[in-house]
């Protein structure tokens, strides 16, 4: 077990000296490590197979987000696009994880890789639902690295080998660099999304033309809400309409225990049009569990929509029936998540 450990330090060591993981998250990737190892060395496998490993709760995710990342580097918006240091890390580590499971070991070690790959892979696809503006421009910066790495590597392998001369080899570097600066500028660019491009990713306004999802942002509020705080309160009378841009959110329903967790409401997703069209109370609380960026209509604005747009009107009207239906047997009137 100690050797399998050993081989995912040094498979972090090798990604930060090819410049594909940055320092912040290399230091807590071989922080986890180093933790295993010392849970290994002191109970066996038996205290490590009880390690709840990598299972974090989602304040632990959100304090983790806010270790800003120079990852990108460039001037963002740092208060609406803080870059998360857990993002890199959980991609290396499945990376890592991945070329473990493919290694012969025991039955009993094998499973626990397979555990832990398997969680880091839940915590993934949870970003990326939460975050996927982020999470596409880590992507994006990680594979421009990887290929930046792995191309100075054979430019370097084929000057030292008499293949290339010096003066082709400075022109390929030169090449390799301007390629990887476009890819990094993409990804900067994901980062500082507009109004309009985030109305777009929302399902029920993606039949609308530019110039009509350029007019509903001008009339939105951007509306940052940090992890713990409500939205809406069940019983408060409502005005507007949200839509969710980025992060996670729980619907919590009065007098309705959630055995298997409360509904989720991820990036796309919106809530609040129930109470404008029937003009009721807000019939959920709404709760921020990370920190999540949302788009806010007022009431105007939604009549201006059902008014101009009938297509986005009989998308509305048709969620509103299946809800007043979903209502009468369950009470969760007012939400839609995806």
């Amino acid at each position: 077990m100690s050797s399998l450990l050993l081989h995912e330090r040094r498979a972090y060591d090798a990604r930060l000296a090819e410049g594909v993981l940055s320092r912040p998250a290399y230091h807590e990737l071989q922080g986890l490590v180093t933790k295993r190892l010392e849970t290994f060395q002191r109970d066996g496998l038996t205290g490590l197979m009880a390690v709840d490993f990598e299972r974090q709760a989602p304040d632990r995710m959100e304090r983790a987000r806010r270790l800003l990342i120079r990852y990108l580097p460039g001037k963002i918006d740092r208060r609406l696009h803080r870059l998360t240091i857990r993002l890199e890390v959980l991609l290396h580590l499945k990376l890592a994880l991945d070329e473990i499971s493919s290694s012969s070991f025991a039955p009993t070690v094998s499973d626990l890789v397979k555990r832990w790959l398997a969680e880091a892979d839940r915590e993934l696809q949870t970003f990326f639902r939460a975050y996927p503006d982020y999470g596409a421009a880590v992507q994006t910066s990680f594979i421009a690295d990887a290929i930046r790495a792995r191309s100075r590597t054979v430019i370097r392998q084929l000057f030292e080998a008499t293949v290339i001369s010096g003066g082709i080899r400075a022109k390929a570097e030169q090449q390799v660099a301007m390629i990887h600066e476009q890819a990094r500028a993409g990804a900067r660019k994901l980062l500082t999304p507009t109004r309009a491009y985030l109305m777009g990713r929302v399902p029920m306004f993606q039949t609308l033309p530019m110039s009509a999802l350029e007019k509903l942002a001008d009339f939105s509020r951007s509306v940052v809400v940090e992890a713990g705080r409500t939205v809406v309160r069940a019983g408060e009378e409502g005005h507007s309409f949200f839509v969710v841009t980025a992060g996670l959110l729980e619907v919590r329903l009065p007098g309705r225990i959630a055995a298997d967790g409360h509904p989720r409401l991820f990036a796309g997703d919106y809530f609040g049009e129930m109470s404008l069209l029937f003009s009721r109370p807000r019939n959920a609380t709404i709760v921020a569990v990370m920190t999540t960026e949302l788009l806010e209509l007022g009431q105007s604005t939604f009549e201006f929509i059902l008014k101009e747009y009938p297509l986005v009107r009989a998308s509305i009207y048709q969620i509103a029936q299946e809800r007043e239906s979903d209502a009468r047997s369950e009470g969760a009137l007012g939400v839609k998540p995806q």
